[in-house]
């Protein structure tokens, strides 16, 4: 549930409402009034057709939290007339000798979930703090030595342009082992210490205490992290910045990774990358990405008669970029 709640809150937390069958994108201040999702896991107001919002996905949450604990589903009927009935009563019982071997805190994270009126209905990030989860979350077994090489990693990496960080990400996914990877995302959840699927400046003042008690040189750490692996500054560091940033670089950046990763990037298969190959891709987020891409391919070709952007001449402008 856990894992759940920490997704549904990520969610959330970006202006996005699952609903139960996808994603579906919400705009922060209206509320959404069309029918959707799955019939069991659909909230009152949703069913009622009355504006709701994102506490849609915690009665979901409630009601497969519900499921898992006894077996079945707390409004159930022999038919859709009967489902509805029972979900818009918002009745809950626990009076199956199956909840007998159930905690009481357990009961009470349902009742909150499955509050009917959504003003008083649990959220998500308050849902991740109930006693319940936290008692019965998973401990992840993380070394100090470990948790110490990865500091390292963040306060040593940096690049110098959002294309190197592009061409790392698809280095990392394309040479980084599964075991490798692994090991890197349990230290990246054990760093998100409220679970929302991003590192703050108070997730990573929490990890690094474990390292340090001196509070001046954690604060100082945590701001030499967030300048160098922050890439898009916005104050978070996401998973991709995380992976990156750990990623083994002198054993990723070989000439025939290099022609991999420039395929990928390259729409037509033409040894030129062009403004419009790289925003197909879609990895850049400014109010004016044709500007900014402009930018990046201007000081990717800083060279003299290096206008094309040939990949012979890539290479050399990647040397100067930092990488060897």
């Amino acid at each position: 549930m856990k894992q759940i709640l920490a997704a549904v809150e990520y969610c959330h937390k970006h202006n996005v409402v699952h609903r139960y069958k996808g994603g579906e994108t919400k705009n922060g201040v209206e509320e959404m009034k069309e029918l959707a999702g799955s019939l069991y896991y659909m909230a009152p107001e949703v069913l009622a057709l009355r504006p709701y919002n994102e506490k849609c996905d915690t009665w979901s949450c409630g009601v497969l939290m519900y499921l898992l604990l006894a077996g079945f589903p707390p409004f159930y009927g022999h038919s859709r007339e009967e489902i509805i009935k029972a979900a818009m009563a918002g009745k809950v019982e626990f009076s199956h000798p199956n909840w007998k071997r159930v905690s009481a805190d357990a009961k009470k994270l349902i009742i909150q979930l499955l509050t009917y009126d959504p003003e008083k209905r649990i959220s998500a990030a308050r849902a991740l703090q109930h006693p319940w989860i936290l008692k019965n979350a998973v401990q992840d077994n993380v070394s100090s030595h470990d948790l110490r090489n990865i500091v390292c990693n963040l306060k040593s990496f940096k690049v110098q342009l959002v294309f190197q960080q592009s061409v790392l990400s698809y280095l990392a996914s394309q040479q980084m082992q599964y075991e490798e990877e692994n090991n890197i995302r349990k230290y990246f959840s054990f760093l998100d210490y409220d679970k929302d699927g991003q590192l703050s400046k108070q997730d990573l003042a929490h990890g690094l205490a474990r390292l340090c008690s001196d509070k001046c040189r954690v604060n100082k750490e945590v701001e030499q992290i967030m300048k160098n692996v922050d890439v898009d500054r916005n104050m978070f560091i996401d998973y991709n910045e995380f992976l990156v940033a750990n990623l083994h670089i002198d054993h990723a950046i070989t000439n025939a990774n290099l022609r991999q990763a420039f395929n990928f990037f390259d729409e037509v298969r033409v040894p030129r990358l062009t403004v419009s190959c790289l925003g197909q891709e879609e990895l850049y987020r400014y109010e004016r990405p044709q500007k900014s891409l402009w930018h990046i391919l201007q000081r990717l070709s800083s060279r003299p008669n290096d206008a094309g952007n040939r990949h012979g001449q890539r290479q050399a402008g990647t040397e100067n970029a930092g990488y060897h």
